[in-house]
């Protein structure tokens, strides 16, 4: 699942890297402007990697209290 998200943040990300190469032409405005997105990919795994890791937590819990006392 985890997966998936990845390769979403990752393509949209190298859409922005890409536009920025075709686009802008002054590196010293391009370059801090790529170090951004990179920041921004980082980021953004980071927030999803949690909210999966809150969902399972929650599922686990969540499934171990329906089955508490059915044995």
């Amino acid at each position: 699942m985890l997966a998936y998200a990845n390769t979403a943040i990752d393509g949209i990300q190298d859409a922005k890297i890409s536009f920025l190469d075709k686009h802008v032409t002054d590196t010293s405005f391009k370059e801090p402007m790529v170090d951004f997105v990179e920041a921004q990919r980082e980021f953004t795994k980071q927030v999803a990697k949690t909210t999966y890791q809150v969902f399972d937590t929650f599922v686990d819990t969540f499934m171990s209290i329906l089955t508490r006392g059915k044995k």
